[in-house]
């Protein structure tokens, strides 16, 4: 009966220090140049996407193969 009371207490102290601590994940240092770089690549497969429908609209009307 002693074991089972040791384990209550360690999983009691355990879930007490889970709580005392902040909730969320620690915050990490934002690196500014990979955000921009990340937005510049969306904002270039965007154009190229574009670019990519309209040269099938033009084949498409000219009946290139």
């Amino acid at each position: 009966m002693s074991t089972v009371i040791t384990i209550g207490r360690t999983v009691k102290d355990a879930a007490l220090a889970a709580l005392a601590r902040k909730p969320g994940r620690p915050a990490a240092e934002r690196n500014w140049e990979l955000e921009a770089a990340q937005a510049e690549i969306g904002q270039l497969t965007d154009a190229v996407k574009a670019q990519a429908i309209e040269l099938a609209i033009v084949r498409g009307k000219f009946g290139w193969d």
